[in-house]
């Protein structure tokens, strides 16, 4: 006991010490600007930071000072924005509200709805489920009947009676009920959330103690196997008809053709893709040795598919009758479960098709009950009566009663009042709205979805408040927004072009304008033996070599052209290196291949490497103009920022980073 307390001492001395060298570490100054510091702390997360979203690693003392200049100079502008009010100016911040809405709405729902969810489904599709279901449709006695004589089947099974005597009494899924009820398996995100989210929690050979509603009707869900998923097998078979050599349907004979050829397999150990090829009378897969590739679960005939998924790798079944025939599956492979990452974009598509508006919803009305949704719903029934007949269209806003009644709240979320108006016109906006019946269901979904995108927008104007991450990501989009900004007060703006500067830039830089050496040259192009010979015959025999490439050469889009090619740069591609090896204009080359067939080449022009004139070089001397203008400017910038924050590095603390 004594050495324990003393080994706990010795942690606690340690951990004190070491603590307090780290914060002594980190807030050692790295750099300084005006009465502003970089603490150490501050670079390693920056360059850390920048690492990451660059894809490079780097502990070199040379790429530490780099980043440290590069990062003063960062800081040395903002401070400078500040200075210049950008923090006040009222365009650049109406534009960073309205990223943050954007932004921070999605990063909202991927955040708190998409990845956690497909997280979820991928921890429970590590399993399948097979299920039974009793269903009632709801008829003519109405939804709330059906919902009734559900309950009341659910409460005599409680009572003790039997789920497969009840499906059998009451079902009115007629594809399952000879079967007890039987829908086979299912995993997760391939089916009705609601359905997914009740065999899940049900034990195997129980009832889900709550009947279920989906928008076939109403259920009782029995689950009666869970297993370990297998995601897809691969496997091959052999189908023997059941057909005799009579074209009569004989089952029995059938069947004895497929013990045969499973004996063989199996006794006389016969070779499995001969077989196929042999007795198979699939005539898709009998030539690939009965190989029908990776399945998954329900991509096959049930029958088939159950015998496929209990068979383990390189074992045989006895012969499976389905409607085809009997089949022999061998099992070669099968696929293992794949990693979150494999499996996200799968997941996402069913999660997108078959969860996420519920999940949506679930977040949202969360969201409207936290800001305290009100509808009022006497000005709800007003504007009903006022549009019962009319339908949702810009018509309404010039009817007489709109300009006074649109002024009216309709429902208000926290300190916001939305009013008729602004929900009429952003219905009309929604083409799920448009030209619809302006009636009371139709309202109640518009007021649903405008108080959901209003809610999830009041969220995110305050995210950064109470997420680090988000408000990380805010500080990064701010800052961005500041530094173009300031280089385009500071740079962009300040650099005039016009044609003399362009002319006196271009008269003492033209050497670096220069034409490379370039052919011009046509092309006859051919893909077959027969029309190149014809080509030859036709230039051997006078014919101009444009007319018989316009008449005759097959490369896209270069008939109408004669198969000429313009000046081109002798290395650009493999036509112009063959026609720079003709040595005089006039000259035609030899057949020679080229992709997809065979070619011969006329060279019309040889141009020699020379200084390109003004006119040519234009575009080029305007764009290497402006980009010297901008360094130019950059660095006057730059050197004013310096006169007035006189930064400092200290090197010598640089050389502590990354190493306590």
């Amino acid at each position: 006991m004594k050495r324990i307390a003393i080994y706990a001492a010795m942690i606690g001395i340690l951990q004190f010490f070491f603590q307090g060298c780290s914060v002594q570490h980190n807030d050692l100054v790295v750099a300084e600007y005006g009465s502003n510091k970089i603490t150490l702390g501050e670079f390693e997360k920056a360059y850390t930071k920048n690492s990451a979203q660059n894809k490079t690693v780097g502990d070199s003392s040379k790429q530490y000072e780099s980043f440290l200049d590069l990062y003063l100079k960062f800081k040395i502008k903002l401070e400078d924005a500040k200075k210049r009010g950008f923090d006040t100016t009222a365009d650049l911040q109406n534009e960073l509200l309205d990223y943050k809405k954007k932004v921070g709405v999605t990063y909202l729902l991927e955040k708190q709805l998409v990845d956690p969810n497909l997280r979820r489904l991928w921890d429970m599709r590590h399993y399948e489920m097979r299920l039974s279901h009793l269903m009632i449709r709801p008829d003519s006695t109405g939804d709330e009947a059906a919902r009734k004589k559900t309950q009341a089947i659910l409460d005599s099974i409680k009572g003790g009676r039997s789920f497969e005597e009840m499906v059998k009494l009451y079902t009115q899924d007629n594809f399952s009920k000879p079967n007890a009820g039987d829908i086979y398996y299912f995993t997760a995100g391939t089916f009705l959330p609601e359905f997914e989210e009740a065999f899940y929690k049900t034990p195997v050979g129980q009832v889900f103690p709550e009947i279920i509603k989906t928008k076939y009707g109403y259920h009782i869900l029995k689950v009666t196997e869970k297993r370990e998923r297998i995601p897809e097998v691969h496997a091959a078979h052999i189908l023997i008809d059941m057909m005799n050599e009579k074209g009569e349907a004989d089952t029995v004979a059938a069947h004895l053709r497929a013990d045969s050829v499973y004996n063989m397999l199996t006794v006389d150990k016969k070779d499995f893709a001969e077989l196929a090829k042999k007795y198979s009378k699939d005539q898709g897969t009998r030539d690939n040795g009965g190989d029908v590739g990776f399945f998954g679960r329900r991509m096959m005939v049930k029958e088939f598919d159950e015998a496929a998924f209990n068979l383990k790798p390189g074992e045989i079944s006895k012969p499976v009758k389905t409607q085809f025939g009997f089949h022999i599956i061998k099992l070669i492979e099968r696929k293992p479960f794949p990693s979150y990452e494999d499996d996200k974009e799968t997941i996402k598509t069913n999660y997108k098709q078959y969860r996420y508006q519920t999940d949506y919803d679930t977040l949202t009305a969360g969201m409207k009950k936290k800001y305290n949704f009100k509808l009022d719903e006497a000005v709800l029934d007003e504007l009903v009566k006022k549009t019962d007949t009319l339908k949702v269209s810009a018509d309404l806003f010039n009817l007489s009663w709109f300009s006074d009644f649109g002024k009216k709240t309709v429902y208000t979320l926290g300190d916001k009042a939305v009013t008729v108006d602004t929900l009429l016109i952003y219905t009309n906006a929604q083409s799920e709205f448009g030209n619809r019946p302006c009636k009371r269901p139709l309202l109640n979904d518009a007021i649903k979805k405008h108080s959901a995108e209003l809610a999830l927008n009041t969220t995110a104007l305050s995210l950064d408040k109470i997420n680090p991450e988000f408000a990380s990501l805010m500080e990064d989009y701010r800052n961005g927004i500041y530094i173009f900004k300031l280089q385009e007060e500071t740079v962009w703006n300040k650099i005039a072009v016009d044609s003399a500067k362009l002319v006196n830039y271009y008269d003492k830089n033209k050497e670096k304008f220069v034409w490379p050496d370039r052919v011009e040259f046509a092309e006859i192009f051919t893909k077959t033996d027969s029309v190149m010979n014809l080509c030859k015959d036709l230039l051997a025999k006078g014919e101009s070599f444009d007319s018989v490439a316009a008449k005759y050469t097959e490369r896209a889009g270069m008939k109408e052209k004669a198969g000429k090619y313009e000046l081109q740069d002798v290395n650009s591609f493999d036509l112009s290196r063959e026609a720079a090896k003709l040595n005089k204009v006039g000259d035609v080359s030899s057949e020679f291949a080229a992709s997809g067939g065979k070619a011969i080449l006329k060279l019309l022009k040889k141009d020699p490497s020379h200084i390109k004139s003004f006119d040519e070089a234009r575009a080029e001397v305007s764009g290497a103009f402006q980009e010297e203008e901008s360094k130019r400017l950059e660095n006057e910038y730059l050197k004013s920022l310096e006169q007035v924050y006189s930064p400092i590095q200290h090197k010598d603390v640089l050389a502590r980073a990354f190493k306590e």
